[in-house]
Formats: structure tokens, sequence, C-alpha cells
């Protein structure tokens, strides 16, 4: 069998061609046997394989731009073109076709050995944890919510071992800065104000107008929500692709780079106040101010828009205490109230089930009767119409709620590993980064955990898996030098 593959890979196509158009001669016949599937879902299966052929020869020679196509379907065609699985199955879309197709070349590549893999971390073994557990509660407890499961954990997961493998030298590296961060850095805050100023021509995605998106309904007032119809994910995604916006152009010579940098110190600000979010607020605080302390040539834009933010604060200060959101304003108690009740119906849910939680997806299910419990917050006495029909607004909480210890010790031990791995990696790496893409990581990270404490990131695909992959590829660098040449070739 060695010998046969041997020889197939000795010739210009790669045995991973010939198991696609297997693939797609498979679907072809069986349109042929007339098979009970549609047509027209026979037609796209087709479609996809022999477009899985195409890209294959002519990007996946490479396998980051096999992952830049995937980041870029998730921001842009996310709401496009869904093929409808019946069942508990998710449906199909081009991302999560995109994604299986890159893991699906990586699994080829690892087992015919034309990859060899760095070893295994905790922090892989934290995360294999984290899926057991999650599978466990989601059938033998909870709902079977295959969707959120992948959007969440699953996929994020897998992207941070394939970054880890794959994103192994400074020319990946800046494909994805370059290709992908820096123009993304102009797009989010420019349709941004766009949005917010309704100039509707140049809105892009157009669904991001339409009061209804897939079955459903979209109003978050003045806030702007969007490429991804939620104020903290887009936030979250405008203040990631800034950051590594600045870093990619520090490393740049002359002085086009430097006018571009500070065009983006200009306009990134104010769009992130139009998302009117308190936890965008403090994740793009929390963000630069790790990069302020630990940056080597980007601390001055951190402190130049620190600076500028605390005087706006100062001079508008009426209005930030107000409840007018809309102004600025950061007083609005209804909303914290909102979160004190889940807070205090969490802990008392988890009491009664500390082990393994309520079942997956199924807070809500359960909450009723707890928050019911709930008398008064910080705020004073609860309104009887407070905390019953929200969802749980912390990414944590919701695990230990739902799952239990059996799934949060775990997550926590993860999320423990990677910053350990992280802060060793900002003075241990090799060639592939450098000091300062560590640092960018870890505010994108600190930026990510402020946002999950203050809602639930595993409803937005892009949110989970871009400081993932990023973790990834620092963690490759960290244990590339580590180890030196005792791998071999990677």
């Amino acid at each position: 069998m060695r010998n046969l593959v041997d020889t197939i890979e000795s010739r210009r196509l790669p045995l991973s061609f010939f198991i696609l158009a297997g693939l797609s001669v498979l679907i072809g016949a069986i349109m042929g046997l007339k098979s009970p599937f549609g047509n027209r879902l026979i037609f796209y299966m087709i479609v996809i394989f022999n477009m899985m052929i195409i890209t294959y020869l002519v990007l996946l020679k490479n396998m980051t731009w096999g992952v830049l196509i995937y980041l870029y379907s998730l921001v842009f065609l996310n709401m496009y073109w869904r093929i409808t699985i019946p069942g508990r199955l998710p449906d199909l879309d081009i991302p999560r076709m995109t994604f299986a197709f890159v893991w699906l070349i990586f699994l080829l590549e690892m087992a015919l050995g034309n990859r060899k893999l760095l070893p295994r971390t905790n922090i892989e073994g934290a995360m294999l944890a984290v899926l057991g557990a999650l599978l466990y509660s989601m059938f033998f407890v909870g709902q079977a919510q295959i969707r959120l499961f992948l959007n969440g954990f699953a996929i994020p997961y897998a992207m941070f071992v394939l970054a880890k493998n794959v994103v192994n030298n400074r020319k990946n590296v800046d494909r994805l800065i370059y290709w992908f961060a820096i123009p993304l850095s102009l797009y989010f805050p420019l349709n941004h104000f766009f949005e917010h100023f309704k100039i509707h021509a140049l809105v892009f995605p157009r669904y991001i107008l339409s009061p209804e998106v897939a079955g459903q309904a979209v109003h978050w007032g003045e806030r702007t929500i969007g490429v991804f119809l939620q104020p903290v994910a887009t936030g979250m995604a405008l203040i990631s692709m800034f950051l590594l916006s600045l870093y990619g152009l520090s490393r740049m010579k002359g002085m086009l780079p430097r006018l571009m940098s500070w065009m983006l110190v200009a306009i990134t600000p104010p769009a992130v106040f139009l998302a009117m979010a308190r936890s965008v607020y403090t994740g793009f605080a929390v963000a630069l101010l790790i990069v302020l302390f630990f940056s080597k040539r980007l601390k001055v834009y951190a402190l130049v828009i620190l600076i500028a933010a605390g005087l706006a604060v100062l001079g508008n200060w009426s209005t930030v205490k107000s409840e007018k959101r809309e102004a600025g304003g950061l007083a609005t108690t209804h909303t914290a109230a909102n979160r004190l009740v889940l807070l205090d119906a969490s802990f008392r849910m988890f009491a009664d089930h500390p082990f393994v939680g309520v079942g997956f997806h199924d807070f809500e299910k359960h909450s009723l009767p707890y928050v019911r419990q709930v008398r008064s917050t910080l705020f004073g006495v609860r309104e009887s119409w407070q905390g019953k029909t929200i969802k749980q607004h912390n990414h944590f909480l919701n695990m230990m709620t739902e799952v239990g210890l059996l799934g949060l010790l775990p997550q926590l031990l993860m999320f423990y590993f990677i910053f350990r791995m992280l802060r060793r990696a900002r003075k241990v790496h090799d060639d592939t980064v450098d000091h300062d893409f560590v640092v960018v990581v870890w505010a994108i990270m600190a930026e990510y955990l402020t946002n999950a404490m203050f809602m639930e990131p595993r409803f937005y695909e892009f949110m989970n898996v871009l400081p993932f992959l990023l973790a990834g590829i620092v963690v490759g660098s960290y244990q590339r030098k580590k180890l030196g040449n005792s791998l071999g070739p990677i």
C-alpha cells in the first residue's frame, strides 16, 4: 500500500486529488442510480466537490490560503447558500464546507506522512476533555445542538491544532496579516459608519439592513450590528483586525504604513463607540492596556487612544453617567440588574446540579424557578420581569450551569495552559512570530475573554475561531523553538 501511495505521489497529481475526484464520481453515480436525494441537492454536491478539486490544485498547495478562504467565508458568506439537512445535523453552509475541506486535506497529509505534527500539549488534552464533557451532556443530559457545539468548541479547537502545525513560517503569518487583517481593519470601521449614518448604498453585505435575516428578527436600536448582526461579535472582530493591522504595518518601512496606522487610530475608536456596548468598550480598553505595557513598537498608538478616550469621558461625564446609550451613557441599570439576577440564579442552579449541570442548551428551560428565588440585587429590589426571558450572558456561567464541573474545570484549565504558554512565548519563539505579535495575541485573547464574560460567544463561529487560531500560531512557534532540530522537517 505504501508503495502504491509513493507511486501516485511521485506523479504530478497528489493522492488527495484522486480521493476528491473519486468522491465527485461517487456523487455522480448516486445520481445515476436515482437515489432518494433531490436532484437539486445532488447538483449542489457535484458542484461542491468539483470546486474542491479546483481549489486544492490552485490554492491549497499552501494550507494557509485555505485558512484565509475559510476566514473570509466566515465573515462574508455565512448567510448565503445554505443546504438544509433534516434531523439534528447542522445545515451545510459555505464556511462549514470550507472548513471541512481544509480539515480533510490536513488529515490526508497527516495520514500520508506528508506533514509531521508537533507534539500534543496540555492545551489539546484539556480541549479533548471539554469536547467529551459537551458530548456527554448533549446526548445524555441536555439537547444535541450540533451547530453550537461546532461553532463554539469543536471548530475553534480544531483550528488551534491546524494553525499550530500549518502556519509555521513568517510568510504564512504575513499572508494572514496583509491579505486578511489589514483589508478588514478598513472594512469594519467604514462599514460601521455607513450603517450608522444610513449611507445604505455602501453598506455590505446588504442583509445588515434587513429587519429579518434567516427567519430571525434583527433589532438593536441605534447600535451598529455589522456583518455578524450582533454588536459585540462585530466589535470583537473590528478590534482584533485593528490590533493585527497595527502590528503588520509596524513591520513595514516608509511613510505610507505610518500614515495608514494613524488613520486606523483615528477611525477605529469612533467605530468601536458605535457598537454602544459596554463589553466592547471594556475589551478594547483591556487590549490597549496590554499593548501599552508590553509592546515595543505599538505602545504609542495605545497611549494616544487611551488618553483621547479618557479626555472624551471627562469632557462628557454628565452624559457618560446617564442611561443615554446612543450618546455614550454607561449607566443603563436595568440591563446590569438583569445580569446580576442571572448571576445569582446561576449559582443557585449550580448548587443543585454541580457535577453534570442541567444539560447543554437547557439553561432557559430550568432557569425560571431559580430566577424567581432572587429577591434583590445591588440595584435594589428586583422587579418581577427582570431575568425571566433573557439568555445566559456569560460563557463560563453557561458552562457551569449546563455542563457543571465536568465541563467547567477542563475549560478553565485549557485557558490557564494557553495563557501560560503565551506568557512563555513572549521570550521564546522562532522566526515565525516576534515579541509584538505575541503581545497582540495576548490582547486579542484578553479581549475575547472580556466579551465572553458579558455575552455567549458560542453562537458566533468567527468570534471563537480567531483567538484560538492566533493562539495556535504562537504555541506552534514556541514548540518549534523549544524542540529545535529534534523535530526534523515539518
